[in-house]
């Protein structure tokens, strides 16, 4: 397991369960291999780090994510920050400040996965919190070039906007995005996106089985449920206010 922080990067290692530090920035000059990072992600044996503020993807040693000799690349169909990252079927997806695309292991010699030709899409993402997945796609975030935010979801490698005009118009209100958070859920034959602006207080959720929003609210606020977890045979979330 991996664990960020703002100017250090840890590995846990489930076999001591201790915590391994993986780069030391107070060293002067120091270029860390591993780099603090905001979506560590694990595929076909590697962790992948993003490189905070940065288009770089950096590479573990196969199997093992406490070694890293600073192999990276960099994002290239774009020349934005990567903000987010996610797996999905086997696929490593990097969202940007205003573009994603999608990488696959090519199986090439120094960095091994590479861009996919024809994945890349013009929808950046503002919140990278916003970003969460179900077992067959993505949804997330997003903003368009010209400063439009809309929530979108994967179809094969292609973002479909999903919000509607009426969601957008409250969208367009909020005062924060870059702050939101998402994760889905199922729960009686429906799967479930939601969407929570902290700052303005307010909850969205998306019924992806019927293509349908609604809001939810705790006591004339956003909805109190801050995550979610299946678990002793029973749906469990945690409060945003009381922990």
């Amino acid at each position: 397991q991996y664990q960020s922080k703002t100017a250090e990067s840890y590995v846990y290692e489930t076999d001591t369960g201790i915590f391994n530090k993986l780069n030391d920035s107070s060293d002067t000059g120091y270029q860390p291999a591993a780099p603090p990072a905001s979506h560590p992600v694990f595929i076909d044996s590697y962790l992948f780090l993003n490189s905070v503020n940065t288009g770089e993807i950096y590479i573990s040693a196969s199997q093992d994510g406490s070694t890293w000799d600073g192999s990276y690349a960099t994002a290239e169909s774009a020349p934005d920050n990567i903000v987010a990252m996610a797996a999905l079927r086997g696929e490593l997806w990097l969202f940007g400040e205003l573009s994603t695309e999608v990488w696959a292991n090519a199986a090439a010699e120094g960095f091994p996965f590479s861009p996919i030709p024809g994945t890349t899409t013009g929808y950046g993402c503002s919140a990278p919190r916003s970003v969460a997945k179900t077992p067959e796609q993505l949804f997330w975030l997003a903003k368009t070039r010209e400063g439009q935010h809309r929530v979108v979801m994967t179809n094969g490698y292609t973002a479909v906007p999903i919000s509607t005009p009426w969601l957008e118009f409250h969208l367009a209100g909020y005062e924060n995005f870059s702050e939101a958070v998402a994760w889905t859920y199922f729960q009686e034959g429906h799967m479930f996106y939601v969407l929570t602006f902290p700052t303005d207080n307010a909850t969205w959720v998306y019924d992806i089985s019927v293509g349908l929003w609604h809001e939810r609210q705790s006591a004339g606020g956003r909805w109190r449920a801050g995550c979610f977890a299946f678990v002793f045979n029973k749906l469990l979330v945690g409060d945003l206010q009381t922990g």
